[in-house]
């Protein structure tokens, strides 16, 4: 079934709903004690008929979190053109080597469904399904791309959303030659559909992407359809719930009703620029630069409602979700002659304050424990990459093939010093040093 990512706001309901029975009885046959099955029908559980009065734990789980792929074995039409989420007029040309990746699994669960699992290279922290766990992660400190482990993987597509980043290592990626798609970040029961069309598309199926929106739109109606045949009548009678979803050491938390309260709000504004030029020089040679950028301007935070506004803007360690850094840029610079091009980058963070608390800096709190001042300077850091890549002769075996020299922290920098038990800062320094990856590639 495909019901672990694109059906899972029906399946968190079954498993809800289970949570008003009175205990594990009346269970499938080969049914656990300790797990019921949200795949079995809620017609085979004894309910209690007052949800509201009952109490104790109970819980529910998937009997299988496998990804069943589409019975379509359609071969993917390329190229296929097509103008992705931000705008960007793309031309997909081989999906050989394909990178799912954004925040929640999506992306990957559905790219599997369509029956294109055999062609996943890597994956991202939250794909976790049998069929995937083997694969290589991208991802570091939570969800954070990692482009050196990216570009080892030598995908021939990556498909992502804006849901994970930064947004530079996308660009990054398109610098190397990586066609890169960014995906709708929508994920709601009814924007499933585009979403998976979206994806299919990309990839050259269509005709597997409006099969498995059929079998998805199948699934949720079975599902939804149950809970409404066991759920009371009179909205006074049913559970109130609150979702809690907690998970990995970040303490992310999301909470759900009706009277829906954040346990933490932003207000944040900035600017972004993307300045490019690109000019010939002849003989065939072609230079560009483009510089581009970040400077936020505010980044205000709350507890709750009703709580203090305080800024976080330039700091890092009171939010450890959102980046704050005021300032980051990225310079590319390159020069082509075919069949050899070259880009040479810099990469900018600016300074700003740590304010994790850890000794001896201090972080100076307001009244109502509102940071205000304190903490440590963790200074700038620029720090250099490169790319070759040369495209051999049209002739012979190696014919459409390129050879790729990617050289990422090319001066060998060390990230600057911040205080913690690590020693420096997981959203912008990175301890291993130059990476040096050579790669070929060859299309059929």
């Amino acid at each position: 079934m495909f019901r672990p990512s694109l059906v899972g706001a029906a399946a968190v309901a079954v498993a809800l709903l289970l949570s008003g029975c009175a205990g594990p009885t009346g269970l499938p046959a080969g049914t656990s004690n300790s797990c019921l099955q949200a795949q079995g029908p809620l017609a085979s559980l004894e309910l209690t008929t007052d949800p509201r009065s009952w109490s104790g734990p109970t819980t529910a789980c998937l009997a299988s979190a496998a990804i069943e792929p589409i019975d379509d074995s359609t071969a993917p039409a390329l190229p296929v053109a097509l103008t992705d989420a931000e705008g960007r007029s793309i031309e997909v040309t081989d999906v050989s080597r394909i990178l799912p990746i954004d925040i929640s699994g999506t992306i990957a669960a559905t790219v599997f469904a369509l029956g294109l699992g055999d062609r996943v290279v890597g994956r991202d922290a939250s794909t976790q399904f049998d069929e995937a766990k083997d694969l290589p992660v991208v991802t570091r400190a939570g969800h954070t791309l990692n482009p050196e482990a990216i570009l080892q993987l030598a995908p021939t597509i990556v498909l992502t959303d804006t849901s994970i980043g930064p947004k530079e290592v996308r660009q990054q990626l398109r610098d190397a030659g990586i066609t890169v798609v960014v995906i709708s970040a929508e994920r709601r029961l009814d924007t499933t559909d585009a979403l998976v069309v979206e994806i299919a598309t990309a990839l050259g199926v269509p005709t597997r992407g409006r099969a498995l929106a059929a079998r998805v739109d199948a699934d949720v109606a079975t599902a939804k359809a149950e809970i409404d045949a066991a759920a009371p009548v009179a909205a006074s009678d049913r559970p109130r719930m609150l979702f809690l979803y907690v998970r990995g050491s970040a303490n992310v938390y999301y909470i759900f009703s009706f009277q829906q309260v954040n346990a933490l709000n932003l207000n944040a504004s900035g600017l972004d620029f993307d300045i490019a030029y690109k000019f010939n020089t002849g003989a065939n040679n072609t230079w560009s630069a483009d510089l581009s950028g970040s400077r936020k301007l505010k980044m205000d935070q709350q507890f709750g409602v009703g709580g203090e506004w305080f800024s976080v803007l330039n700091t890092s360690g009171i939010n450890t979700t959102f980046p704050s850094v005021a300032t980051s840029m990225r310079l590319n610079l390159g020069w082509k002659n075919d069949p050899l091009k070259v880009n040479v980058f810099a990469n900018y963070s600016g300074s700003y304050m740590n304010r994790n608390g850890s000794a001896p800096f201090a972080v100076v709190r307001s009244a109502s424990f509102a940071p205000v001042g304190g903490g440590q300077s963790v200074d700038a850091l620029l720090t250099f990459d490169a790319h070759a890549s040369y495209k051999l002769p049209d002739a012979g075996v190696l014919a459409k093939a390129e050879i790729n020299l990617d050289i990422s922290n090319l001066t060998d920098k060390k990230p600057p010093f911040f205080n913690s038990a690590q020693g420096y800062d997981g959203f912008g320094g990175n301890p291993i040093g130059r990476v040096v990856t050579i790669g070929l590639s060859k299309k059929w």
